[in-house]
């Protein structure tokens, strides 16, 4: 509902996605604060195959646009 809203309000001119994304993560904040349930799951992954050197199997890469640290 947050992009839909976002892009109900915004001119298609003022529509920045880097800007969008920063304030997402703020937004975010305040589902939890208010404890929302909401998905933090909804961004883009790219998938990355690479052969390894041997040319017998293959590695897998997942890379996604979300600023969030890695759980160790």
């Amino acid at each position: 509902m947050t992009s839909l809203a976002e892009v109900a309000w915004s001119p298609a001119n003022k529509r920045n996605w880097d800007d969008f994304r920063k304030r997402l993560n703020t937004q975010f904040k305040r589902f939890g604060f208010m404890g929302v349930n909401f998905s933090k799951g909804s961004w883009k992954v790219d998938i990355v195959p690479k052969m390894t050197k041997d040319g017998k199997r293959f590695r897998i890469k997942m890379e996604t646009e979300t600023q969030q640290k890695p759980k160790e």
